[in-house]
């Protein structure tokens, strides 16, 4: 991925010095003559190698974009069986029972045994601020999902769940999250769900997914739709006395003709 980024990179850089000496030798094309026929199809002849040079460069990029997505789901499916366990203080000294007494006790998954863990190990640089994350490599699938379903019984403790996305992914995530708001976003094997505006959930994987639905959905409507009850999709009535008030006041009138018309008899 680091290759492919450097690549798209240097093209970006390429792109960047062509646009610029196109641009000062059309500024030249433009301050000569134009009545001249040598200058015609000189003009003639320079757009239609730009035009030419920026499709070959476009098709470039495409393919870049395409390998890099390719190779990016590729490793995304080898983290599959993975899980990242936040908080996990540093002082810990076996990361490993740490994370099966979590497991057994936190989790309420009693059935799972270490022989189930082929990886355990933190990640990262040892900092003073914070402990760093334990990546959790399980031994099937199967057994990743049913820690990953029950991760909502964390709450209220020290650690936390997450996946463990690529670093392409990751960035997309956060900046979905931070968008769409954190309650809108959510990841699922690696897949992306985000819960739009309009109610519709939508999955995506890259940045440029993303940047699509950034583009439909401006800050604005994510701002309105914050503001809307979370069921309905409405804005929450405001509370009134008067519409309470003529209810009641009828009920009672009804009872006193009730009382009349039974006395009457």
């Amino acid at each position: 991925m680091a290759l492919l980024a450097d690549l798209k990179s240097s093209q970006e850089e390429l792109e960047a010095q062509l646009s610029k000496r196109m641009a000062d030798f059309e500024a030249q094309l433009r301050a000569s003559s134009p009545h001249a026929d040598s200058q015609t199809k000189l003009a003639s002849d320079f757009y239609a190698f730009r035009d030419l040079v920026w499709g070959l460069l476009k098709n470039m990029r495409q393919q870049i974009t395409d390998c890099a997505n390719s190779m990016d789901s590729m490793e995304m499916r080898y983290r599959r069986k993975a899980l990242l366990f936040n908080g996990i203080p540093e002082s810990v000294d076996n990361v490993s029972d740490a994370v099966i007494s979590t497991i057994q006790k936190s989790l309420e998954l009693p059935d799972i045994e270490a022989s189930q863990i082929v990886l355990c190990h933190r990640l990262g640089e040892k900092s003073d601020k914070r402990s760093r994350p334990v990546l959790v490599r399980f031994s099937t699938y199967s057994v990743k999902a049913t820690v990953w379903k029950n991760k909502t019984l964390l709450k209220g403790t020290s650690v936390s769940l997450c996946e463990f996305l690529t670093r392409s992914r990751q960035a997309t995530f956060v900046r979905a999250r931070s968008y769409f708001g954190m309650r809108n976003c959510w990841s699922t094997d690696g897949v992306i769900t985000v819960k739009l505006p309009d109610g519709v959930r939508r999955k995506i994987n890259t940045g440029d997914e993303l940047d699509r639905l950034i583009q439909t959905f401006p800050k604005s409507a994510v701002r309105d739709a914050s503001q809307t009850l979370p069921n309905s999709g409405t804005r929450a009535p405001a509370a009134s006395k008067q519409t309470s008030q003529p209810s009641t006041s009828s009920s009672s009138l009804s009872k006193v003709l009730t009382r009349k018309q039974t006395a009457k008899k």
